[in-house]
């Protein structure tokens, strides 16, 4: 199974999956397929757009499968702009289809969605993962824009940090255009402090909830700053719902992330947004925000950009 050099494969039937969810890790991506591997056997799949199996063995023979499958559907490599979605913790791609059917719908895009296994493996682990990926894309790429909730942004800040060249366009490393924050934990997570004394939060969050909590301090030092231009978009609660709150965070929060957690120097527009964690995913405003961020630079105007 973790042969390099021969392909090792099992036999198969095209059968339907759930597509990834807590056990499966993207490492290759294309045109809808994907090849990923399971955190917990180590053995890899090949998976159609529509989530069914088409191989499973190590990660060559679904390498050679997938391009076998290219060349007789004549599937189109990834050209110009893309834009990779990470989810956040115990979440998965679904979380964010709301906002990659409106990336869809511009049309100056190709969205991509990176399934990670958030709850197994570490964020060093996942921003490996991710870095296969987007090695894979293609050289007809020609820039890489990220769209990252919570914990997906110390994936990519991780991705930085163990490629610093990554963004330049130098040889070998794509160029990197913008990358939207939504909630991120930028200074670890005071709940997840809180939270790391109960058996359940250890089972649910797994090394990540570490890194959030007591492992932060260390954990930090590994997070890069981007140096191409971020927005972060924050959540403060709901209006409608003042009654609303957490009782365990004493500063202004989106219930999971206090606003001063999401705060980065270098930020080149920041805002603020009636929304709690989850809810932003599908919420107009903060969508809206993302794609004129995306294109322009700017969250709602140029002339109301908060610089951090």
């Amino acid at each position: 199974m973790t042969s390099l050099n021969h392909p090792i494969g099992f036999v198969n039937w095209p059968v339907p999956t759930l597509g990834g969810k807590q056990f499966w890790t993207d490492v290759e991506y294309f045109a809808g397929w994907r090849i990923q591997q399971n955190t917990e056997t180590g053995h890899y799949r090949l998976l159609d757009p529509k989530q069914i199996r088409h191989a499973w063995g190590n990660r060559l023979h679904c390498q050679m499968r997938l391009s076998r499958i290219r060349e007789e559907r004549e599937l189109k490599p990834h050209v110009g702009k893309v834009v990779i979605l990470l989810h956040g913790l115990s979440r998965t791609r679904n979380s964010l289809k709301h906002l990659a059917r409106t990336l869809n719908d511009v049309g100056l895009y190709q969205v991509i969605p990176f399934e990670y296994a958030s709850c197994r493996g570490t964020i060093e682990q996942h921003a490996k993962n991710l870095h296969s990926m987007i090695q894979h894309l293609g050289i007809a790429v020609e820039e890489i824009n990220f769209v990252c909730h919570s914990l997906g942004n110390l994936i990519v800040r991780r991705y930085l940090h163990d490629h610093p060249m990554a963004g330049s366009g130098s040889s070998g490393y794509p160029k990197i255009g913008r990358m939207a924050m939504l909630a991120p934990p930028n200074h670890g997570s005071k709940m997840a402090a809180i939270m790391r004394y109960t058996g359940i939060f250890q089972v649910i969050t797994g090394a990540s909830g570490h890194a959030l909590s007591i492992d932060w301090p260390s954990y930090s030092k590994t997070l890069a700053i981007p140096k191409f231009e971020f927005a972060i978009l924050a959540g403060t609660g709901s209006r409608k719902l003042k009654w609303l709150n957490n009782p365990l965070l004493s500063e202004t929060s989106d219930l999971t992330v206090t606003l001063n957690e999401t705060k980065l120097t270098g930020a080149a527009d920041y805002k603020c947004f009636p929304v709690y964690h989850w809810s932003m995913l599908y919420n107009r405003q903060v969508i809206d925000a993302v794609v004129r961020f995306l294109q322009h630079g700017y969250l709602v105007t140029a002339g109301e950009k908060t610089t951090l």
